[in-house]
């Protein structure tokens, strides 16, 4: 099993899609027409024959299955069906007016019109959230949902599978978890030829899955080199002594200036997140000129497996004002006091008052945080597809991810059950006698630095953001302050955040300056 469809538009009016191979790395484009729309499919490798059930598939291996990493699309009696996933994993937008679905979101806009509600949750949370993009009549699929196109559009909300855990009596126990993890992944390994691509960190979730893997010959590991010494950073470290004990094949990736990666990124996922992932664009830039020849890999993923876990902790949500504890932003957004938006949040008072007794249940909280914020870490698997290698993963399997957060909580905090199955198969890194080993990693602060934004355009977002503000984020992000060895030390410091929070730094200055500038472009796209 060699191919995959990785997107896909349905569109009334013919849509050129010259574009999609981003990368130029050789994806299939197929187009047909069906009840009056046109359909463009494409993928890595022979992707008219990824159908499952008289339904067009865009899972990896293939299944008809809902309750894993998927899309379906149907054709039948002159109507056209799409079915999403149980977590929304693959992100799929509309435009009910232009008669528009598509998975690379800017194919569905139309017009120069703003949606006040979709740009609110933006500059809040940076990423679109509820369904709702700041591009107008741009919408989002929910989780579990079904459109059916006609005429009109039809979005239909499936049943819910997660509810189930709001009414779980009976705890997993360990020996349970990694034989079901171990099943997943021995059962993909079984159906796929080639090698597999595993970005390994060192940290628990890829340090867990390079273990579970059966056949160890198989996996090419791959670590970032996340500081200007890489060869002392901690996950460099860790994952070359973790590849040592397992006998796979590793290699550090060193990152350039992958700010240079903003176009590519911004035609994956345009009005709908921040500048976020280049760096990921870059990384796997550089393992795909590893692998020019025509052996297609896979891409093993530890996507969300820190969520079902316990490397989260969640204690349920209770109040319409915690919702925002949904979101993961970590600060990426902008302060309300310099916007002037005042749009009401119909859309999520809607998901509130609708979900409010299950939120009370944390691992149902686990799960509608990763529904929320999968529009953003979705990149973290099509990245990789859009470089032609075949993205799976176990996290994102109902079974898997449902067995993971039934496990005891005192088991789950600190995550003591993956350190004990480290620890009883000598692969508990933490323990190793390391020397001169770095925790903190300042490539992200260098290039920064070093690279040259384009400043913000304050004539046009200034309608949206006050002035003053703006210019205080061109004045920093121009490389306007302290010296590179102050603010590398000052950045170690475990006050920084609190001190950044009531200043504008730098590092605030730069976290702002991705999501309006990714605003920027996505308002004169």
């Amino acid at each position: 099993m060699n191919s995959k469809i990785i997107g896909f538009t349905v569109s009334k009016d013919i849509i050129s899609h010259s574009d999609i191979d981003i990368f130029d790395v050789g994806l299939n484009l197929i187009k047909k027409e069906y009840a009056g729309f046109n359909i463009y499919l494409w993928g890595i490798g022979e992707i008219e024959g990824a159908i499952v059930n008289g339904s067009y598939t865009l899972s990896f291996p293939y299944t008809s299955s809902l309750n894993d990493r998927n899309v379906l699309i149907t054709l039948s009696e002159g109507v056209i069906i799409i079915d999403n996933d149980w977590l929304g994993s693959i992100p799929v937008y509309y435009n009910p007016v232009a008669k528009i679905i598509s998975t690379l979101p800017l194919k569905c806009v139309r017009g120069k019109g703003v949606d006040s509600e979709g740009l609110l949750y933006y500059l809040q949370h940076g990423y679109a959230l509820y369904g709702k993009t700041y591009r107008k009549d741009v919408c989002q699929m929910s989780y579990c949902s079904t459109l059916i196109i006609e005429e009109k559009f039809k979005l239909v909300q499936r049943e819910d599978p997660a509810l189930a855990l709001v009414d779980a009596k009976e705890n997993s126990d360990e020996v349970e978890v990694i034989n079901t993890i171990r099943k997943y992944i021995n059962e993909v390994e079984n159906k796929i030829p080639n090698k597999i691509i595993l970005p390994t960190s060192g940290g628990y979730d890829s340090r867990l899955l390079n273990a579970l893997v059966t056949n160890k010959d198989r996996i090419l590991s791959y670590t970032y080199g996340l500081s200007e010494n890489s060869g002392l950073c901690y996950q460099v470290q860790y994952a070359k002594e973790l590849s040592t004990r397992l006998n796979t094949q590793w290699k550090e990736i060193e990152f350039g200036d992958f700010w240079c990666e903003i176009g590519p990124w911004f035609k994956l996922y345009g009005q709908t997140t921040h500048l976020h992932g280049m760096y990921q664009i870059d990384f796997y830039r550089k393992i795909k000129a590893l692998h020019k020849g025509n052996e297609t890999l896979s891409l093993l993923s530890g996507i969300v497996g820190d969520m079902w876990s316990g490397g989260k902790e969640c204690k349920g949500i209770f109040k319409y004002d915690q919702l925002s504890e949904l979101s993961l932003s970590y600060g990426v957004n902008i302060e309300k006091k310099h916007t002037f938006q005042k749009a009401f949040p119909i859309k999520k008072k809607e998901f509130y008052l609708k979900n409010k007794k299950p939120l009370h249940e944390p691992m149902y909280q686990a799960v509608a945080t990763i529904r929320a914020k999968i529009t953003l870490l979705s990149y973290l698997m099509q990245v990789p597809e859009y470089f032609g290698f075949l993205s799976w993963s176990p996290f994102l399997n109902f079974n898997v991810a449902s067995i993971m957060l039934r496990l005891p909580n005192e088991r789950k905090k600190n995550r003591v059950w993956q350190s004990d199955y480290f620890k009883s198969n000598n692969i508990d890194i933490e323990n190793s006698n390391f020397q001169n080993i770095q925790y903190y990693n300042n490539v992200m602060n260098d290039t920064v630095r070093s690279h040259e934004f384009e400043p913000l355009d304050v004539a046009f977002l200034e309608q949206y953001v006050n002035k003053s503000h703006l210019l205080t984020i061109n004045k920093r992000m121009a490389g306007v302050g302290i010296s590179a060895n102050l603010y590398n030390y000052i950045m170690e410091k475990k006050w920084t955040e609190k001190l950044l929070r009531r200043g504008f730094g730098m590092k605030r200055a730069y976290v702002e300056y991705m999501v309006l500038k990714g605003l920027e472009m996505g308002l004169k796209a």
